[in-house]
């Protein structure tokens, strides 16, 4: 057998190298952890449930045969990728009425899928990096997020307030029938980071019609705590916010939403145009009806 000579071998991985980059690349997915976190927990606190076998290494046979369906396919879903899951709705899309308690630090009430925004569109390459939802009560709008994304403190040396345009950003638009009004929902990173465990971050509502940041009296907002990368959230927003008293007598909004990650790193929106833009024209809003009663 003929050994290649040092030179061949440089000149075989350069030719590879071409090949890889002109040829698109599976470069794999992977379940987070093949096992449960031990009793107690890991060291910083963490402890979930969430292995392909648990902590006696019993497999969770309904994960596991799922497994086994999917991930032959994954392949030739990557070269062949049919529509985002979650397609366009049938317009009017119906917000479902649900009794939320938007301080109980808990999204377990959310009646999720009937709830969930979508689709959400985000520039290409990059992908949506959340979920967001929206129901209504006789009491006002809710809405709630669940996304990821990492906040990086050494990208960004700062003095004093923290800069709301670097903070993690939920843009919402709702005309109601009084007009469009427009709300920002930051979360706002610590100055200090602790040594261990997360940093605690908060969320700050505002609204944005004509100024900066002001106050929106009577609304409720929770953040749920600060796990990176989680982001969970949720809002209620009283009617009055909207300029009315009640939910509207023809059960009709027009409704946009955007979300932007920190550092202004990416977009994503429900209209697919930057969140910046979609909240300057009202008339181009989601129509979505009351449903429920």
């Amino acid at each position: 057998m003929t050994v290649p000579t040092q030179d061949e071998r440089t000149r075989g991985a350069m030719a590879a190298a071409r090949r890889f980059a002109r040829e698109p690349q599976i470069v794999g997915m992977h379940w987070f952890q093949y096992y449960d976190h031990p009793r107690g927990g890991r060291d910083d606190g963490e402890d979930y449930n969430f292995g392909l076998v648990d902590i006696d290494d019993r497999p969770y046979e309904q994960l596991v045969d799922a497994f086994s369906h999917v991930n032959p396919q994954l392949a030739d879903r990557y070269h062949h990728p049919g529509p985002t899951a979650g397609g366009t709705r049938e317009a009017p899309w119906e917000v479902p009425l649900a009794a939320i308690d938007a301080q109980d630090r808990s999204i377990v009430e959310w009646p999720k899928e009937p709830a969930l925004i979508t689709p959400l569109v985000a520039p290409e390459p990059e992908i949506a990096f959340g979920d967001l939802y929206m129901a209504w009560s006789p009491s006002g709008l809710h809405m709630a997020m669940i996304a990821m994304d990492y906040y990086d403190p050494d990208l960004l040396a700062y003095d004093g307030e923290f800069p709301l345009e670097e903070a993690f950003r939920v843009d919402w638009g709702v005309d109601a029938g009084a007009g469009p009004h427009r709300f920002a929902l930051y979360v706002i990173p610590p100055r200090v980071f602790p040594e261990s465990g997360a940093p605690m971050m908060r969320a700050r509502l505002c609204r944005v019609d004509h100024r900066p940041c002001q106050s929106v009296p009577a609304a409720v907002t929770t953040y749920f705590g600060s796990d990176q990368p989680r982001i969970t959230l949720e809002v209620s927003l009283p009617w009055q916010a909207l300029g009315v008293t009640e939910p509207p007598s023809q059960r009709q909004l027009r409704v946009e939403f955007g979300a932007t990650a920190w550092h202004r790193s990416r977009w994503m929106s429900w209209s697919g145009r930057p969140p910046v833009v979609a909240m300057q024209d009202p008339t181009r809003w989601h129509t979505v009806r009351l449903g429920g009663e």
